[in-house]
């Protein structure tokens, strides 16, 4: 017998010590024609003689009764529940779904549309690092800035190598917290950021150093000369990997990216990793990186998180385009399936489902 009455269609009668207030066993029934001969068979109720019940059983009798009937309730309401949560699980599937479309559409990797228009987006990355004894100590910031801009006919390479010369990294350094480095529950490495110079940053100055990269020139060191109508035209998407604790961060020091007028969606690699992949599970950046077949020295870096984060970003959009390729190809050929060493195929297949919209990104 289970624990519980809920997780079984069996339930406990604890109280019903008289036999005459027992369940009692008819039969057993595989279809509704026997199940209701069984019933029809059940002895009619006949008054009781004196002294075969008292009121105290039938007042047990009755409570196990209505035990019984919630019970049934409440399994409606377990499979209710279940459903809804497929339901939004569902519904999380679609929107990550749809947030790889739109950064594929973003990249130039696919034509825009209706529902994916060509939003002339900057990607900035963020990752932030903190104590790990006392994560209020917030010890480093990094920032990863792409301009879809900067990609209009350069072809990606290989899992998008060639754009990654593209990103513009920063990595500040907080100097009332210089001297911490996590080492207990990962190998922190404030020191080795790949791909550039840190800043050290005062505390008291690391919202207006945020505020500045998500303002022009964008971390670009050769900015030219902009208007204020060009300014307000492009839209940002703050990119992350679990974007949920950096933003957590970032307000921590002063700064919440939300209130960016030109923010048009916070983007999360994680959740756009499940979503190519159909795992439920969430995969860490570097398992990402890894399976991508991309570089990602001295993780737990700030600076560099950054950056790996946006070359998983374009990596994930490539393999959804590639798996797509395979599907299709798989359908012209009766279903047989490309082997590794004809990848060389993909790409044909890319360029084959990319090429009437040349003049388009041109």
């Amino acid at each position: 017998m289970p624990d519980s009455p809920e997780g079984s269609l069996v339930f406990p009668f604890e109280y019903s010590e008289h036999h005459l207030l027992r369940p009692h066993f008819l039969g057993k029934s595989s279809n509704k024609d026997d199940f209701e001969h069984l019933s029809n068979s059940a002895p009619h109720f006949t008054p009781l003689a004196a002294g075969e019940t008292d009121p105290e059983h039938i007042s047990y009798f009755r409570k196990d009764m209505d035990a019984a009937v919630d019970a049934g309730k409440n399994k409606g309401k377990a499979k209710a529940a279940k459903e809804a949560t497929q339901e939004v699980r569902n519904a999380q599937q679609q929107n990550m779904r749809r947030q790889v479309e739109r950064t594929q559409v973003a990249l130039g990797l696919a034509p825009p549309s209706e529902d994916n228009p060509d939003l002339d987006i900057i990607y900035i990355a963020v990752d932030v690092e903190s104590y790990e004894r006392n994560h209020n100590m917030i010890t480093e910031v990094g920032f990863a800035t792409l301009d879809t801009r900067d990609l209009k006919g350069i072809p990606h390479g290989d899992a998008g190598k060639d754009w990654h010369k593209f990103i513009r990294a920063r990595h500040f350094r907080i100097n009332e917290y210089k001297h911490y480095t996590n080492s207990e529950f990962v190998r922190g490495c404030p020191d080795q950021f790949e791909f550039g110079e840190s800043e050290f940053v005062d505390l008291k100055d690391m919202p207006r150093m945020i505020a500045s990269c998500f303002k022009h020139p964008y971390s670009a060191k050769d900015a030219h000369s902009i208007n204020e109508e060009e300014r307000a035209k492009r839209t940002i998407v703050f990119l992350g990997h679990d974007t949920k604790q950096d933003v957590a961060y970032l307000r921590k020091l002063g700064y919440d990216p939300s209130n960016l007028a030109n923010l048009y969606e916070i983007q999360d690699t994680a959740a756009m990793w499940r979503a190519v992949t159909s795992e439920q599970s969430t995969r860490g950046l570097s398992h990402i990186m890894y399976t991508l077949e991309l570089e990602s020295w001295n993780t737990h870096n700030a600076g560099n998180d950054a950056v790996y984060t946006v070359h998983a970003m374009i990596g994930i959009c490539i393999k959804d385009l590639q798996k797509k390729a395979v599907s299709t190809n798989d359908d012209d050929e009766g279903g047989v399936s490309l082997l590794p060493e004809k990848k060389v195929n993909v790409d044909k297949e890319i360029k084959k489902i990319t090429k009437k919209f040349v003049e388009w990104e041109m």
